[in-house]
């Protein structure tokens, strides 16, 4: 690709730039896509010495030439990385594959020991065009199957279970299965494997809690809530554990959405990062419906320059005005009488309680204070 092929905005280049000035050296190096994660926050290092760029990534000169020639971004050089760690190569081809699916090698950790990434990759392509799946979403959904064909004590070593022919009917027959053990004893082992889920999901209810003319967001009173939803719905969180660890690392949380007009009915389990962002959302069976397009949103607008601590502009563009009582009313943040103003929109700034967000995610949280002293 030629140069020409990128480019950047210039205030963002230079903000990034200040912080992270090997960014520069990327740049004429021809790491055009590395240099792009850096500027997205995917991708940092400490430092770049000027000499042996290679090294520094933690890569050979070979693999630097196939990282520039590709335009790989941090996601490829993920996957150099593992060549190096393993001592194999991997065809270019599915290299750039799985960096245009936004998947690393750590997503496939669970496989890797039964499967070579070639024929992972092979496998994830046939199963999207089976399911019609994006590839991303179908390795939770593989991830899932596993642990609970492990649970039914089934040889997952084995070719015929850990490599199934239509991944979501057999993640559908797992959970068919599974439910067919007694509740009350899941819910009984997971609150004493994960004794502070009910503490955590009683903490944050006020800040999380939602509801308009169409959707209302209920945060669970525990685990019990959680295993009586994911059994209604027929979601495999009624058995395995992984989702409750989420909850006591605060790495995510699990919300039930609801349709107002029907408040008691089952809709979608949500799995959400304490910023904000959806994870994973699944209905019946497992299943996405049109339905249900995307009713958690985005709460803040970057517009380019840099503000006090604690403060950000609120995206009234995209969540209305009735966003921003709603704010107050949840004691989040209170606004700061600053508008600013981008295209068509004005933005309004709010300042965030430092509780709230360090509640909501203090190693997230320690991080932008880090940053922000830079």
């Amino acid at each position: 690709m030629s140069r020409q092929s990128f480019r950047f905005l210039p205030d963002q280049y230079l903000k990034r730039w200040k912080k992270a000035p090997y960014l520069e050296q990327l740049v004429k190096a021809g790491l055009f896509r590395l240099a792009e994660s850096v500027l997205n926050r995917k991708f940092s290092v400490e430092k770049l010495p000027a000499k042996n760029l290679a090294k520094s990534l933690g890569i050979d000169r070979g693999r630097m030439r196939r990282l520039k020639k590709n335009q790989g971004n941090h996601l490829y050089l993920n996957w150099l990385k593992f060549e190096m760690k393993t001592g194999r190569c991997l065809p270019d081809q599915k290299i750039v594959w799985f960096q245009k699916n936004n998947i690393s090698y750590h997503d496939l950790e669970f496989i890797l020991d039964r499967m070579t990434p070639e024929r992972i990759c092979n496998f994830l392509i046939r199963q999207s065009s089976l399911t019609s799946q994006a590839p991303k979403e179908l390795i939770a959904t593989w991830r899932d199957y596993l642990n609970m064909a492990k649970a039914l004590k089934l040889d997952v070593l084995q070719e015929i279970f850990f490599k199934p022919k239509d991944v979501i009917a057999s993640h559908n027959k797992m959970i068919q299965k599974l439910g067919e053990e007694n509740t009350a004893l899941k819910i009984w082992e997971m609150e004493e494997k994960y004794p502070n889920v009910d503490a955590i999901c009683s903490r944050i209810r006020e800040r999380y809690a939602f509801e308009d003319e169409k959707y209302r967001i209920i945060v669970p009173d525990g685990i019990r809530d959680i295993i009586c939803e994911g059994t209604s719905l027929k979601l495999c969180v009624t058995w395995s554990g992984i989702y409750f660890e989420r909850i006591e690392k605060r790495e995510t949380y699990l919300f039930f959405l609801r349709k107002t007009e029907q408040p008691d009915m089952p809709f979608y389990l949500l799995e959400v990062e304490p910023g904000g962002t959806i994870r994973q959302k699944r209905t019946y069976n497992d299943e996405q419906t049109s339905e249900c397009a995307e009713p958690w949103s985005t709460l803040t607008v970057n517009l380019g320059r840099k503000l006090e601590k604690d403060c950000a502009f609120i995206d009234t563009n995209n969540n209305g005005d009735g966003i921003l009582p709603w704010l107050i009313r949840h004691g989040l943040g209170v606004p700061t009488g600053v508008l600013e103003r981008s295209g068509y929109c004005v933005y309004p700034e709010f300042r965030f309680r430092k509780k709230v967000l360090r509640e909501a995610h203090l190693d997230g949280y320690e991080m932008y204070i880090l940053r922000y002293a830079v």
